[in-house]
């Protein structure tokens, strides 16, 4: 499952863009505003916890752990979420 939503905060011209999906028992998430990615382990894929989770973790892992050895897989993902949230 996927999801994508608009913070409304002020990072750019539209706002804040979040897209994130289900994987490896947490949500991988691409704040598309500010070209940051992080993985949350055992976030619910609802906005208010991404943004809970995005808010509130001082030093988020910036991939998730089936990609650390699979950058292409990485990739992929990320490039499917930038998609998604347009």
């Amino acid at each position: 499952m996927k999801i994508k939503f608009n913070s409304n905060r002020s990072y750019s011209f539209d706002g804040q863009k979040i897209a994130g999906i289900e994987i490896d028992g947490g949500v991988f998430m691409v704040d598309i505003s500010r070209g940051i990615t992080a993985f949350f382990k055992g976030c619910e894929l609802t906005e208010n916890d991404i943004m809970s989770h995005y808010d509130h973790t001082a030093n988020p892992p910036y991939a998730y752990p089936s990609a650390k050895e699979n950058w292409i897989k990485f990739n992929e993902v990320r490039f499917e979420l930038e998609n998604f949230a347009q």
